[in-house]
């Protein structure tokens, strides 16, 4: 799935994150951050919804990753969840 939103900030991530457990209930288990272009921790809140929202055996693909998540998984010492 596609994120239709610019940013995933906490006064959006309610909605991406419905729009997320829909896809992957759907069967979509990659997300395309290309239109994102801003974010905060909440990221990883929706990322983390996402990951047990997939089921047994499945992969959560990320395409187009936000510049900023790369020093959230860091600065939130999560990489081994990524």
């Amino acid at each position: 799935m596609q994120f239709k939103q610019t940013s995933i900030t906490l006064s959006t991530v309610k909605e991406a994150i419905a729009q997320v457990q829909a896809a992957v209930q759907g069967g979509d288990t990659v997300l395309d951050f290309a239109l994102v272009k801003k974010v905060d921790s909440s990221l990883l809140t929706l990322l983390l919804h996402a990951r047990r929202a997939l089921p047994a055996g499945k992969a959560l693909q990320l395409q187009n990753p936000p510049a900023q998540m790369h020093g959230l998984v860091q600065a939130y010492g999560v990489q081994s969840l990524f």
